[in-house]
């Protein structure tokens, strides 16, 4: 599984990294602004299957950043965990209304986060097969339009 993780705090991205991969994920990819995860992210061959954002950054926060993210066409799938050290109900509603799928509070247990990004895996395997089985639905459709026409049958 490809993860963004995005926060200001570049200790904490570290010790985030550290953690992910201890779970069993490689695959992260750090950015220390929402500007930069947006860029990462548009530019990137192989899309990110889900992102770890911080809320509280300058510039562009990461409520912003989670809403850009679920409203690209690459992404609209992708679990997106927020992780911040805001617990006030306020940021827990903006975020999930953005499009967020989970929420951990600051301090991190590390245990959580592993647990979290597991089941982030699972949904991310999960759409990624929806999103093919649609693809071949269309596909089969598309082929069998013809199917009820003379000219298909040599008539």
């Amino acid at each position: 599984m490809r993860i963004l993780a995005v926060d200001d705090d570049e200790i904490f991205l570290g010790l985030l990294s550290e953690a992910t991969k201890a779970a069993g994920f490689d695959d992260v990819t750090l950015a220390t602004s929402a500007s930069t995860a947006m860029k990462l992210a548009e530019s990137t061959d192989e899309p990110f299957d889900c992102f770890f954002l911080d809320i509280q950054m300058p510039g562009i926060d990461g409520i912003k950043l989670c809403s850009w993210i679920r409203n690209h066409h690459r992404y609209r799938g992708a679990p997106i965990l927020m992780i911040t050290g805001l617990c006030d109900r306020q940021y827990i509603e903006k975020a999930f209304a953005a499009g967020a799928t989970d929420y951990l509070t600051k301090p991190i247990d590390f245990l959580e986060l592993s647990t979290r990004a597991r089941l982030a895996s699972r949904m991310s395997t999960l759409m990624g097969a929806i999103s093919n089985s649609k693809h071949t639905e269309k596909v089969l459709l598309a082929s069998m339009r013809g199917w009820g026409s003379a000219a298909y049958f040599g008539m």
